[in-house]
């Protein structure tokens, strides 16, 4: 008798602990599929017309690196009206430009431990952006293609080796949800926006660390 009480005692503490560890299993599933969920890149904003890319005289790059750079996002599905060079840049924004300068003290919102930031102008109650500047403090790989990915819309993703990396040594030329044909549709801009005459600058400064 005491022996049937004492193999139904332990089947019953077997089975709390075998559903107990198959609930564990499931929490840590889910654990590790939110994980990758929150790795997949996604666009606050995207560009209705195709952006010209113009490189301010003091930009700290070559337009053959632009080019490179403007290529490497094209491959990707995206359009651009062009790159040209002009050596004197009178306004730090301009509709239908990405501007390309340098990273100075007297830059808006200057870190020296920026490689690179970018501002991006989305009109306001939409999702479109009409106008982006780039500022580089040294020309490093991958920096200026990374820049480019914010100004045409991209946030950070910190999963190791992608492109879009917040931080440089932990970057590379991944580029996970990149491609334009596989572009969700970006939220319409809410609140968290400061206001700019008719647009609104969203208040997202994206920038490269070391």
């Amino acid at each position: 008798m005491n022996r049937n009480i004492f193999l139904i005692v332990a089947s019953f503490i077997a089975f709390i602990i075998l559903v107990r560890w198959s609930n564990q299993e499931v929490d840590h599933d889910e654990v590790r599929i939110e994980s990758i969920r929150k790795k997949a890149p996604t666009p606050y904003a995207q560009w209705e017309m195709k952006p010209l890319v113009k490189i301010c005289g003091m930009a700290p790059v070559e337009k053959k690196e632009v080019m490179e750079a403007v290529s490497w996002w094209e491959e990707r599905g995206y359009a651009f009206e062009g790159v040209i060079y002009e050596s004197e840049c009178y306004r730090s924004s301009l509709t239908g430009h990405i501007i390309i300068d340098v990273h100075t003290q007297a830059s808006f919102r200057y870190n020296e431990h920026d490689l690179g930031t970018t501002f991006t102008m989305v009109r306001e109650g939409t999702s479109e952006i009409y106008s982006a500047t780039i500022y580089l403090l040294e020309v490093r790989e991958r920096v200026l293609v990374h820049e480019l990915g914010h100004a045409l819309g991209w946030d950070h993703i910190n999963k190791i080796g992608h492109i879009m990396n917040s931080a440089w040594d932990r970057g590379g030329w991944k580029d996970d949800g990149l491609v334009r044909e596989c572009l969700p549709v970006p939220a319409t801009v809410g609140e968290g926006s400061e206001k700019i005459g008719n647009s609104r600058k969203r208040n997202r400064k994206k920038n490269l660390g070391k």
